[in-house]
């Protein structure tokens, strides 16, 4: 019987944000690759929607896979390194790490508040530092390779404006901190990649579309620059995390990939078709 192209057996894998939709379905893809999974998120997170990091793991559990989940607030490099020993105590040293965890604080350029701007970074730029080193010190001390999928966006590569002033800035900081890991860690076996989605289909992005916009709504100002005609969906964005971190791309690095409909291939004066 041959080997699936994405078979994560035997590799232990860390999912911030394991809440939110896109963690839920890094999980749920990362389990059915085989991985056992621990899973990192607010206390309480999406509780409401009743998806908390806990729930996730007891359906994957239920499921026949093997996953627990822990509180951790990534903005603080303590309960990270707690988080991070938790997760070795508990299924052993983890080797592969998916930065996933981040906000959003819209705000315009002179609009948004300091702290509005401390919070984006401390969560989206220097929360995915805060586990990358985790991760990479514990594989370095133990010679063991591994690897890191940083979840960015468009808006990192690309100015989106409306309002997403500070989340795109951080979003080009996590490319970078992408680029530059997988430069000075590569000798240690460690690959650091990125992906970089279009807008995602996940409920609060369709309320998101609704609001008014000069092509009727925003859900037609996102279309209109992506080529495909569609939104993402949270699968394809998990299927290209696995994919990255399988040793199906072992000699993949260093890359931030788009999982954007052709989005960035797109100029903005283009028009999509001939």
């Amino acid at each position: 019987m041959s080997t699936p192209l994405v078979d994560l057996s035997g590799h232990h894998a860390v999912i911030t944000g394991g809440a939110g939709g896109v963690g839920r379905a890094l999980a749920a893809t990362f389990a059915a690759a085989g991985a056992t999974i621990s899973l990192l998120d607010l206390a309480g997170a999406d509780t409401k929607a009743g998806a908390d990091t806990k729930t996730v793991a007891a359906q994957i559990t239920d499921g026949g896979g093997k996953a627990a989940a822990h509180d951790c607030d990534v903005s603080d490099p303590e309960q990270v390194a707690a988080a991070f020993g938790w997760a070795e105590a508990t299924f052993g040293r983890p080797d592969i790490l998916v930065n996933n965890a981040g906000v959003n604080q819209r705000g315009t350029s002179l609009g948004i508040t300091e702290a509005e701007w401390d919070l984006t970074f401390a969560v989206n730029l220097k929360g995915y530092y805060h586990c990358a080193r985790q991760l990479g010190g514990r594989l370095m001390e133990a010679g063991q390779p591994g690897s890191i999928v940083n979840v960015s966006s468009i808006g990192g590569v690309s100015s989106l404006g409306r309002g997403n002033f500070s989340y795109g800035i951080t979003k080009a900081g996590v490319n970078q901190l992408t680029r530059e890991l997988a430069v000075v860690w590569g000798r240690h076996g460690i690959r650091v990649n990125a992906v970089a989605p279009c807008q995602i289909a996940t409920e609060g992005l369709k309320r998101l579309g609704e609001r008014p916009s000069e092509e009727g709504n925003l859900l037609n100002t996102f279309l209109r620059g992506i080529p495909l005609g569609r939104l993402v969906e949270t699968t394809e964005v998990a299927a290209a995390v696995a994919f990255l971190a399988s040793d199906a791309a072992s000699m993949i690095t260093g890359v931030v990939l788009p999982v954007d409909g052709g989005n960035l291939a797109l100029n903005a004066g283009g028009t999509i078709g001939e």
